[in-house]
């Protein structure tokens, strides 16, 4: 999943592109044995605030069971 490539960077809002960068950085963290774990325990938290998993998938209108799927399968294939 490579969210620099998708919609979220053209929006022209600074914000979007940011929260697009923070997941695909925790997807790539999971493949990195130094952050896995804490990449692991921020996508499958359950909390809504601002900066959390849920608050940023809610922001770019994504399902999190979905990127949490797909962030998963990633990390299959990477290893």
């Amino acid at each position: 999943m490579n969210f620099s490539e998708h919609q979220y960077v053209s929006t022209g809002v600074p914000e979007i592109g940011l929260w697009a960068s923070v997941i695909q950085q925790a997807i790539a963290d999971l493949s990195n044995p130094r952050y896995c774990r804490e990449a692991e325990s921020w996508l499958d938290s359950e909390v809504f605030e601002a900066g959390s998993f849920l608050f940023i998938c809610e922001d770019l209108g994504l399902n999190p069971d979905r990127v949490r799927a797909m962030a998963r399968q990633s990390r299959k294939m990477a290893a």
